[in-house]
Protein backbone atom coordinates (compact mmCIF):
# COMPACT_ATOMS: atom_id res chain seq x y z
CA UNK A 1 0.00 0.00 0.00
CA UNK A 2 1.32 3.20 -1.05
CA UNK A 3 2.11 6.02 2.15
CA UNK A 4 -0.46 8.57 -0.07
CA UNK A 5 -3.28 5.52 0.18
CA UNK A 6 -2.33 5.26 3.60
CA UNK A 7 -2.36 8.92 4.15
CA UNK A 8 -6.23 9.57 2.80
CA UNK A 9 -6.56 12.89 1.08
CA UNK A 10 -4.38 15.45 1.83
CA UNK A 11 -6.29 17.86 4.32
CA UNK A 12 -6.16 21.59 3.19
CA UNK A 13 -5.04 23.28 6.34
CA UNK A 14 -4.55 26.95 5.44
CA UNK A 15 -8.60 26.60 4.14
CA UNK A 16 -9.69 25.24 7.17
CA UNK A 17 -7.55 28.04 9.51
CA UNK A 18 -9.09 30.31 7.73
CA UNK A 19 -12.75 29.52 8.20
CA UNK A 20 -13.94 31.96 11.05
CA UNK A 21 -17.30 30.26 12.53
CA UNK A 22 -18.43 26.71 14.68
CA UNK A 23 -19.95 25.38 11.87
CA UNK A 24 -17.25 25.69 9.34
CA UNK A 25 -15.01 23.78 11.92
CA UNK A 26 -18.08 20.99 12.69
CA UNK A 27 -18.08 20.67 8.69
CA UNK A 28 -14.26 20.14 8.54
CA UNK A 29 -13.82 17.30 11.01
CA UNK A 30 -16.76 15.90 10.06
CA UNK A 31 -15.20 15.85 6.05
CA UNK A 32 -11.82 14.64 7.18
CA UNK A 33 -11.80 11.04 5.60
CA UNK A 34 -10.22 8.53 8.19
CA UNK A 35 -7.22 6.73 6.32
CA UNK A 36 -7.61 2.86 6.36
CA UNK A 37 -5.09 2.17 9.21
CA UNK A 38 -6.87 5.01 10.96
CA UNK A 39 -10.21 2.83 10.34
CA UNK A 40 -8.80 -0.49 11.43
CA UNK A 41 -7.71 1.13 14.99
CA UNK A 42 -10.85 2.42 15.59
CA UNK A 43 -12.59 -0.78 14.93
CA UNK A 44 -10.44 -2.37 17.22
CA UNK A 45 -10.96 0.17 20.24
CA UNK A 46 -14.57 0.35 19.56
CA UNK A 47 -14.67 -4.01 19.82
CA UNK A 48 -12.45 -3.80 22.93
CA UNK A 49 -14.41 -1.13 24.72
CA UNK A 50 -17.42 -2.17 23.84
CA UNK A 51 -17.15 -5.80 24.47
CA UNK A 52 -13.89 -6.60 25.95
CA UNK A 53 -11.36 -9.43 25.82
CA UNK A 54 -13.80 -11.80 23.78
CA UNK A 55 -12.58 -10.11 20.15
CA UNK A 56 -8.51 -9.22 21.25
CA UNK A 57 -8.36 -13.68 20.55
CA UNK A 58 -9.32 -13.11 16.90
CA UNK A 59 -6.89 -14.14 14.88
CA UNK A 60 -3.80 -16.57 14.34
CA UNK A 61 -1.65 -17.47 17.50
CA UNK A 62 0.88 -15.50 17.83
CA UNK A 63 -0.49 -12.67 15.25
CA UNK A 64 -4.03 -11.76 16.56
CA UNK A 65 -6.04 -9.14 15.54
CA UNK A 66 -4.29 -6.50 18.21
CA UNK A 67 -1.06 -7.41 16.55
CA UNK A 68 -2.21 -7.10 12.86
CA UNK A 69 -3.57 -3.61 13.79
CA UNK A 70 -0.10 -2.27 15.54
CA UNK A 71 1.95 -3.88 11.99
CA UNK A 72 -1.12 -1.51 9.88
CA UNK A 73 -0.91 1.27 12.08
CA UNK A 74 2.71 1.24 13.05
CA UNK A 75 3.33 1.36 8.92
CA UNK A 76 1.13 4.64 8.74
CA UNK A 77 2.96 6.56 11.23
CA UNK A 78 6.27 5.85 9.51
CA UNK A 79 4.64 6.81 6.38
CA UNK A 80 3.53 10.11 7.93
CA UNK A 81 6.82 10.71 10.00
CA UNK A 82 9.84 8.46 8.89
CA UNK A 83 11.45 5.49 10.72
CA UNK A 84 13.56 8.42 12.57
CA UNK A 85 10.73 10.82 13.93
CA UNK A 86 8.45 7.67 14.83
CA UNK A 87 9.28 7.91 18.53
CA UNK A 88 11.35 11.62 18.56
CA UNK A 89 8.08 13.76 18.88
CA UNK A 90 7.42 16.38 21.49
CA UNK A 91 7.51 16.58 24.38
CA UNK A 92 11.18 15.58 23.76
CA UNK A 93 11.58 14.47 27.78
CA UNK A 94 8.83 11.63 27.18
CA UNK A 95 10.29 10.42 23.99
CA UNK A 96 13.28 10.39 25.61
CA UNK A 97 11.85 8.06 28.30
CA UNK A 98 9.67 6.42 26.07
CA UNK A 99 12.92 5.27 23.34
CA UNK A 100 14.49 4.51 26.65
CA UNK A 101 11.57 1.95 28.22
CA UNK A 102 11.18 0.11 24.71
CA UNK A 103 14.56 -0.34 24.12
CA UNK A 104 15.11 -1.32 27.58
CA UNK A 105 12.27 -4.31 27.17
CA UNK A 106 13.14 -5.27 23.78
CA UNK A 107 17.13 -6.16 24.65
CA UNK A 108 16.25 -8.06 27.52
CA UNK A 109 13.30 -10.14 25.42
CA UNK A 110 16.19 -10.36 23.34
CA UNK A 111 18.80 -11.96 26.25
CA UNK A 112 16.19 -14.21 27.07
CA UNK A 113 14.84 -15.07 24.13
CA UNK A 114 16.36 -18.40 23.27
CA UNK A 115 15.84 -19.79 27.02
CA UNK A 116 12.10 -18.86 26.84
CA UNK A 117 11.13 -18.66 23.01
CA UNK A 118 7.29 -17.36 22.46
CA UNK A 119 6.97 -16.98 26.43
CA UNK A 120 9.61 -14.19 26.35
CA UNK A 121 7.50 -12.56 23.16
CA UNK A 122 4.38 -12.72 24.73
CA UNK A 123 5.77 -11.22 28.03
CA UNK A 124 6.97 -8.14 26.07
CA UNK A 125 3.19 -6.96 25.68
CA UNK A 126 4.66 -4.89 28.70
CA UNK A 127 6.42 -2.76 26.81
CA UNK A 128 6.30 -3.34 22.76
CA UNK A 129 2.63 -1.63 23.15
CA UNK A 130 4.06 1.32 24.14
CA UNK A 131 4.36 2.06 20.27
CA UNK A 132 0.52 3.24 20.02
CA UNK A 133 1.64 6.11 21.83
CA UNK A 134 3.88 7.20 18.51
CA UNK A 135 0.52 6.33 16.64
CA UNK A 136 -1.77 8.41 18.90
CA UNK A 137 0.43 11.47 19.13
CA UNK A 138 0.60 11.14 15.57
CA UNK A 139 -2.94 11.20 14.78
CA UNK A 140 -3.43 13.89 17.05
CA UNK A 141 -1.04 16.35 15.24
CA UNK A 142 -3.55 17.05 12.74
CA UNK A 143 -6.07 18.67 14.55
CA UNK A 144 -9.20 17.64 11.61
CA UNK A 145 -8.46 14.02 12.14
CA UNK A 146 -8.35 13.90 15.41
CA UNK A 147 -11.20 15.51 16.18
CA UNK A 148 -13.56 13.33 14.00
CA UNK A 149 -11.28 10.08 16.08
CA UNK A 150 -12.42 11.91 19.29
CA UNK A 151 -15.85 11.74 18.18
CA UNK A 152 -15.47 8.44 17.44
CA UNK A 153 -14.03 7.32 20.77
CA UNK A 154 -16.24 9.35 22.76
CA UNK A 155 -19.17 7.51 20.82
CA UNK A 156 -17.78 3.70 21.98
CA UNK A 157 -18.11 5.00 25.12
CA UNK A 158 -21.27 5.88 25.17
CA UNK A 159 -22.26 2.19 23.63
CA UNK A 160 -19.88 0.83 26.11
CA UNK A 161 -21.56 2.12 28.32
CA UNK A 162 -25.18 1.29 27.45
CA UNK A 163 -24.04 -2.31 25.98
CA UNK A 164 -22.43 -3.56 29.71
CA UNK A 165 -25.20 -1.64 32.09
CA UNK A 166 -27.51 -4.34 29.62
CA UNK A 167 -25.36 -6.90 30.60
CA UNK A 168 -25.37 -6.59 34.00
CA UNK A 169 -28.78 -6.61 34.12
CA UNK A 170 -29.04 -9.87 32.55
CA UNK A 171 -27.55 -11.63 35.00
CA UNK A 172 -24.15 -11.26 32.45
CA UNK A 173 -25.69 -13.51 30.04
CA UNK A 174 -25.07 -11.11 26.78
CA UNK A 175 -21.27 -11.63 27.16
CA UNK A 176 -21.77 -15.59 26.91
CA UNK A 177 -22.82 -15.45 23.69
CA UNK A 178 -21.49 -15.53 20.32
CA UNK A 179 -19.24 -17.96 18.56
CA UNK A 180 -16.06 -19.47 20.57
CA UNK A 181 -13.16 -18.21 19.24
CA UNK A 182 -10.80 -20.70 17.95
CA UNK A 183 -7.40 -21.23 19.44
CA UNK A 184 -9.03 -19.83 22.90
CA UNK A 185 -12.31 -21.48 23.32
CA UNK A 186 -14.40 -18.54 25.09
CA UNK A 187 -17.38 -16.85 23.68
CA UNK A 188 -16.45 -13.95 21.03
CA UNK A 189 -18.44 -11.62 23.26
CA UNK A 190 -16.79 -12.59 26.67
CA UNK A 191 -15.10 -10.05 28.81
CA UNK A 192 -13.10 -9.79 32.07
CA UNK A 193 -14.31 -7.99 35.19
CA UNK A 194 -12.14 -5.22 35.18
CA UNK A 195 -12.22 -3.57 31.55
CA UNK A 196 -16.39 -3.43 31.24
CA UNK A 197 -16.40 -1.59 34.64
CA UNK A 198 -13.91 0.75 33.84
CA UNK A 199 -15.08 1.74 30.37
CA UNK A 200 -18.46 1.99 31.91
CA UNK A 201 -17.92 4.57 33.98
CA UNK A 202 -16.12 6.37 30.83
CA UNK A 203 -19.34 6.50 29.70
CA UNK A 204 -20.84 7.43 32.64
CA UNK A 205 -18.52 10.81 32.63
CA UNK A 206 -19.17 11.76 29.45
CA UNK A 207 -23.28 11.56 30.00
CA UNK A 208 -23.31 13.27 32.69
CA UNK A 209 -20.49 15.74 32.72
CA UNK A 210 -19.55 17.08 29.32
CA UNK A 211 -21.66 18.86 26.49
CA UNK A 212 -21.96 15.81 24.47
CA UNK A 213 -25.35 15.42 24.38
CA UNK A 214 -26.48 19.29 24.93
CA UNK A 215 -29.39 20.13 22.44
CA UNK A 216 -30.46 16.45 22.77
CA UNK A 217 -32.66 16.67 25.86
CA UNK A 218 -34.39 13.18 25.28
CA UNK A 219 -31.13 11.47 24.63
CA UNK A 220 -29.46 12.55 27.78
CA UNK A 221 -32.71 12.19 30.13
CA UNK A 222 -32.64 8.45 28.16
CA UNK A 223 -28.89 8.03 28.99
CA UNK A 224 -28.74 9.06 32.13
CA UNK A 225 -30.59 6.58 33.41
CA UNK A 226 -28.85 4.31 31.89
CA UNK A 227 -26.13 5.93 33.63
CA UNK A 228 -27.33 5.69 37.42
CA UNK A 229 -28.43 2.16 36.43
CA UNK A 230 -24.70 1.39 35.08
CA UNK A 231 -23.01 3.24 38.52
CA UNK A 232 -25.02 0.69 40.81
CA UNK A 233 -23.62 -2.37 38.88
CA UNK A 234 -19.98 -0.52 39.00
CA UNK A 235 -20.29 0.09 42.81
CA UNK A 236 -22.01 -3.69 43.63
CA UNK A 237 -18.93 -4.92 41.55
CA UNK A 238 -16.04 -7.20 43.71
CA UNK A 239 -13.68 -5.16 41.67
CA UNK A 240 -11.30 -2.90 43.69
CA UNK A 241 -9.39 -1.90 41.74
CA UNK A 242 -11.22 -0.24 39.22
CA UNK A 243 -12.74 1.62 41.86
CA UNK A 244 -9.57 2.82 43.45
CA UNK A 245 -8.21 3.91 39.68
CA UNK A 246 -11.89 5.88 39.21
CA UNK A 247 -11.45 7.38 42.43
CA UNK A 248 -7.59 8.15 41.76
CA UNK A 249 -8.91 9.74 38.48
CA UNK A 250 -11.93 12.13 39.90
CA UNK A 251 -9.98 13.57 41.90
CA UNK A 252 -7.31 14.92 39.38
CA UNK A 253 -9.91 16.32 37.88
CA UNK A 254 -11.50 17.43 41.48
CA UNK A 255 -8.27 18.90 41.28
CA UNK A 256 -8.07 20.50 38.17
CA UNK A 257 -11.71 22.12 38.45
CA UNK A 258 -9.37 24.39 40.74
CA UNK A 259 -7.06 25.66 38.43
CA UNK A 260 -6.98 29.52 37.07
CA UNK A 261 -8.23 30.23 33.99
CA UNK A 262 -11.66 29.47 32.17
CA UNK A 263 -13.30 26.58 33.91
CA UNK A 264 -15.69 23.60 32.54
CA UNK A 265 -18.19 21.96 34.41
CA UNK A 266 -16.47 18.24 34.04
CA UNK A 267 -15.05 18.38 37.93
CA UNK A 268 -18.39 19.63 39.11
CA UNK A 269 -20.97 17.58 37.27
CA UNK A 270 -18.42 14.50 37.75
CA UNK A 271 -18.99 14.94 41.78
CA UNK A 272 -22.63 15.86 41.50
CA UNK A 273 -23.17 12.32 39.20
CA UNK A 274 -21.54 10.25 41.86
CA UNK A 275 -23.11 11.59 44.87
CA UNK A 276 -26.20 11.03 43.09
CA UNK A 277 -25.06 7.82 41.81
CA UNK A 278 -24.58 7.05 45.23
CA UNK A 279 -28.36 8.43 46.64
CA UNK A 280 -29.44 5.76 44.09
CA UNK A 281 -27.52 3.42 45.70
CA UNK A 282 -28.70 3.54 49.15
CA UNK A 283 -32.31 3.77 47.84
CA UNK A 284 -31.94 0.75 45.60
CA UNK A 285 -30.48 -1.39 48.02
CA UNK A 286 -33.02 0.11 51.02
CA UNK A 287 -35.49 -0.96 48.90
CA UNK A 288 -34.67 -4.44 48.72
CA UNK A 289 -33.48 -4.88 51.51
CA UNK A 290 -30.26 -5.68 50.96
CA UNK A 291 -27.40 -5.69 53.83
CA UNK A 292 -25.19 -2.80 52.72
CA UNK A 293 -21.49 -3.91 53.57
CA UNK A 294 -22.51 -7.34 52.21
CA UNK A 295 -23.58 -5.88 48.96
CA UNK A 296 -20.05 -3.27 49.02
CA UNK A 297 -18.27 -6.89 49.19
CA UNK A 298 -17.23 -5.60 53.04
CA UNK A 299 -15.64 -9.38 53.53
CA UNK A 300 -13.09 -8.78 50.96
CA UNK A 301 -11.53 -6.13 53.26
CA UNK A 302 -12.13 -8.18 56.62
CA UNK A 303 -10.33 -10.90 55.40
CA UNK A 304 -7.13 -9.77 54.18
CA UNK A 305 -5.57 -11.79 56.65
CA UNK A 306 -6.61 -15.08 55.18
CA UNK A 307 -4.02 -16.84 53.27
CA UNK A 308 -6.77 -18.66 50.96
CA UNK A 309 -6.43 -17.40 46.91
CA UNK A 310 -10.20 -16.99 47.51
CA UNK A 311 -11.68 -13.29 48.37
CA UNK A 312 -8.86 -12.03 49.65
CA UNK A 313 -5.64 -9.37 47.95
CA UNK A 314 -3.49 -11.22 50.92
CA UNK A 315 -2.05 -13.45 48.07
CA UNK A 316 -0.84 -10.55 45.83
CA UNK A 317 0.79 -8.97 48.87
CA UNK A 318 2.55 -12.48 49.04
CA UNK A 319 3.53 -12.83 45.69
CA UNK A 320 5.08 -9.08 45.32
CA UNK A 321 6.97 -8.94 48.51
CA UNK A 322 8.54 -12.94 47.00
CA UNK A 323 9.02 -11.04 43.76
CA UNK A 324 11.28 -8.53 45.37
CA UNK A 325 13.23 -9.92 47.23
CA UNK A 326 14.19 -12.65 44.04
CA UNK A 327 14.83 -9.49 41.85
CA UNK A 328 17.37 -7.72 44.18
CA UNK A 329 18.67 -11.73 45.19
CA UNK A 330 19.35 -12.45 41.28
CA UNK A 331 19.50 -9.54 38.98
CA UNK A 332 19.07 -6.28 41.12
CA UNK A 333 19.34 -4.26 38.13
CA UNK A 334 17.60 -5.86 35.52
CA UNK A 335 15.09 -8.38 36.69
CA UNK A 336 14.44 -12.00 36.46
CA UNK A 337 13.39 -10.80 32.10
CA UNK A 338 10.89 -11.90 30.02
CA UNK A 339 9.65 -15.05 29.50
CA UNK A 340 9.76 -16.77 33.19
CA UNK A 341 6.23 -17.51 34.55
CA UNK A 342 6.37 -15.09 37.83
CA UNK A 343 3.69 -17.34 39.41
CA UNK A 344 6.52 -19.79 40.20
CA UNK A 345 7.69 -16.87 43.37
CA UNK A 346 4.90 -17.16 44.98
CA UNK A 347 4.63 -19.06 47.90
CA UNK A 348 0.45 -19.51 47.63
CA UNK A 349 0.35 -20.58 43.37
CA UNK A 350 3.28 -22.46 43.38
CA UNK A 351 1.51 -24.78 45.52
CA UNK A 352 -1.37 -24.82 44.36
CA UNK A 353 -2.31 -26.86 40.77
CA UNK A 354 -5.47 -25.95 40.36
CA UNK A 355 -4.16 -22.76 39.61
CA UNK A 356 0.06 -23.21 38.17
CA UNK A 357 -0.63 -25.89 35.93
CA UNK A 358 -3.70 -24.39 34.53
CA UNK A 359 -4.18 -24.27 30.53
CA UNK A 360 -3.80 -20.76 30.85
CA UNK A 361 -1.71 -19.93 34.57
CA UNK A 362 -1.43 -16.61 36.19
CA UNK A 363 1.97 -15.16 34.93
CA UNK A 364 1.70 -11.86 36.17
CA UNK A 365 1.63 -10.41 39.83
CA UNK A 366 -1.62 -8.39 39.35
CA UNK A 367 0.16 -4.99 39.31
CA UNK A 368 2.24 -3.17 36.28
CA UNK A 369 4.25 -1.82 38.88
CA UNK A 370 5.64 -4.78 39.91
CA UNK A 371 5.30 -6.81 36.50
CA UNK A 372 7.56 -3.71 35.07
CA UNK A 373 10.20 -4.34 37.99
CA UNK A 374 10.07 -7.71 38.48
CA UNK A 375 11.06 -8.38 34.49
CA UNK A 376 13.31 -5.39 34.31
CA UNK A 377 14.61 -4.49 37.51
CA UNK A 378 15.55 -1.45 38.94
CA UNK A 379 16.89 0.02 35.60
CA UNK A 380 13.18 -0.65 34.45
CA UNK A 381 11.08 0.43 37.14
CA UNK A 382 13.06 3.70 37.27
CA UNK A 383 12.77 4.99 33.33
CA UNK A 384 8.75 3.20 33.94
CA UNK A 385 8.41 5.53 37.39
CA UNK A 386 9.94 8.72 35.23
CA UNK A 387 7.94 7.89 32.50
CA UNK A 388 4.62 7.78 34.51
CA UNK A 389 5.34 11.14 35.86
CA UNK A 390 6.52 12.94 32.94
CA UNK A 391 3.77 12.10 30.39
CA UNK A 392 0.85 11.88 33.15
CA UNK A 393 2.39 15.03 35.65
CA UNK A 394 2.93 16.94 32.21
CA UNK A 395 -0.32 16.21 30.91
CA UNK A 396 -2.05 17.47 34.32
CA UNK A 397 0.43 20.53 34.13
CA UNK A 398 -0.56 21.68 31.03
CA UNK A 399 -4.06 21.10 32.01
CA UNK A 400 -3.72 23.13 34.96
CA UNK A 401 -1.72 26.36 33.04
CA UNK A 402 -4.69 26.07 29.97
CA UNK A 403 -2.36 27.01 27.12
CA UNK A 404 -0.79 26.04 24.33
CA UNK A 405 1.14 28.23 21.71
CA UNK A 406 0.63 30.92 23.89
CA UNK A 407 -3.46 30.34 23.12
CA UNK A 408 -5.53 29.42 26.16
CA UNK A 409 -7.19 25.95 25.17
CA UNK A 410 -11.10 26.11 24.22
CA UNK A 411 -13.61 25.25 26.92
CA UNK A 412 -13.67 22.04 24.61
CA UNK A 413 -10.33 20.96 24.77
CA UNK A 414 -10.14 21.77 28.15
CA UNK A 415 -12.93 19.27 28.83
CA UNK A 416 -11.62 16.95 26.34
CA UNK A 417 -8.16 16.90 28.47
CA UNK A 418 -9.71 16.38 31.80
CA UNK A 419 -11.39 13.22 30.35
CA UNK A 420 -8.32 11.73 29.36
CA UNK A 421 -6.77 12.76 32.64
CA UNK A 422 -9.03 10.87 34.39
CA UNK A 423 -9.27 7.77 31.66
CA UNK A 424 -5.35 7.55 32.08
CA UNK A 425 -5.01 7.50 36.11
CA UNK A 426 -8.30 4.96 36.17
CA UNK A 427 -6.53 2.61 33.88
CA UNK A 428 -2.91 2.83 35.55
CA UNK A 429 -4.92 2.34 38.95
CA UNK A 430 -7.10 -0.06 38.28
CA UNK A 431 -3.83 -2.50 36.33
CA UNK A 432 -1.82 -1.65 39.64
CA UNK A 433 -4.52 -4.82 41.01
CA UNK A 434 -5.06 -5.97 37.76
CA UNK A 435 -3.86 -8.10 34.88
CA UNK A 436 -4.70 -5.30 32.36
CA UNK A 437 -2.26 -3.43 30.87
CA UNK A 438 0.02 -6.67 30.36
CA UNK A 439 -2.55 -7.49 27.46
CA UNK A 440 -3.98 -5.53 24.31
CA UNK A 441 -6.84 -4.61 25.76
CA UNK A 442 -6.00 -1.92 28.36
CA UNK A 443 -2.61 -1.47 26.87
CA UNK A 444 -3.47 -0.80 23.13
CA UNK A 445 -5.60 1.75 24.72
CA UNK A 446 -3.51 3.31 27.78
CA UNK A 447 -0.48 4.40 25.16
CA UNK A 448 -2.95 4.96 22.23
CA UNK A 449 -4.54 7.73 24.41
CA UNK A 450 -1.46 8.90 26.22
CA UNK A 451 0.08 9.58 23.32
CA UNK A 452 -3.25 10.95 21.65
CA UNK A 453 -3.90 12.99 24.88
CA UNK A 454 -0.41 14.52 24.45
CA UNK A 455 -0.80 15.64 21.35
CA UNK A 456 -4.37 17.50 21.81
CA UNK A 457 -2.75 19.06 24.54
CA UNK A 458 -0.58 20.94 22.68
CA UNK A 459 -2.50 22.54 20.37
CA UNK A 460 -5.25 24.65 21.83
CA UNK A 461 -8.60 23.34 19.93
CA UNK A 462 -10.97 24.59 17.33
CA UNK A 463 -13.98 24.70 19.50
CA UNK A 464 -15.05 21.28 17.46
CA UNK A 465 -17.23 19.53 19.87
CA UNK A 466 -19.03 22.52 21.13
CA UNK A 467 -20.28 22.15 17.20
CA UNK A 468 -20.68 18.64 16.06
CA UNK A 469 -23.38 16.61 17.95
CA UNK A 470 -23.35 12.81 18.94
CA UNK A 471 -24.27 11.49 15.32
CA UNK A 472 -21.19 14.25 13.73
CA UNK A 473 -24.12 16.64 12.79
CA UNK A 474 -23.49 20.49 12.56
CA UNK A 475 -26.10 22.27 14.65
CA UNK A 476 -27.69 25.42 12.81
CA UNK A 477 -28.57 28.53 14.95
CA UNK A 478 -24.86 28.64 16.55
CA UNK A 479 -24.29 32.57 17.63
CA UNK A 480 -21.02 31.71 19.27
CA UNK A 481 -19.28 31.89 15.97
CA UNK A 482 -15.40 33.17 17.15
CA UNK A 483 -12.57 33.01 14.57
CA UNK A 484 -10.34 29.77 15.13
CA UNK A 485 -7.54 29.58 16.90
CA UNK A 486 -5.38 26.80 15.77
CA UNK A 487 -1.82 26.72 14.06
CA UNK A 488 0.25 24.07 12.56
CA UNK A 489 1.70 21.03 15.57
CA UNK A 490 5.28 21.49 14.66
CA UNK A 491 7.76 18.99 16.09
Amino acid sequence: MSAAAMNGPAINRTAINAVGTHSAVGAAARQVRIPFPVTMLLLYLAAITVIGKGPTYLGVPPLFWGEMVMLTTVAWTVSRRGFARLLTSRPREISTLLMLYMGLGAALTAFWLPTWKMAAVRDAAVWFYAIFFAVGITIAEDDPLGDRVWIWLRRFFIVALVWNTANYLTGEKLSTMGPLVPFRGVPLLSNSREEPLQHLAMGFVLVLATNMFRGRPITRAFLSIVSMAGFVFFMLSEARGVKVGFALGVMAVVALGLAPGRKTPLASRTTAGIVLGCIVLVLVLGVANIDFGEAMHADRVKDLGDMSTEGTAYWRLVWWKGLFREVMAKDPLFGLGFGVNLSDYSPILSIDPGEHDAGFPVRSPHNINMTVFSRMGLVGAVIWVALLATSLGGLFLRIWRGRAQGVPYTPERREELQFWILMLLTTWGDSSFAVLMEGPVMAIWFWFALGFSTGRSLTPGTETDAAVSLVGTVRKGNRLARPLRTAAYES
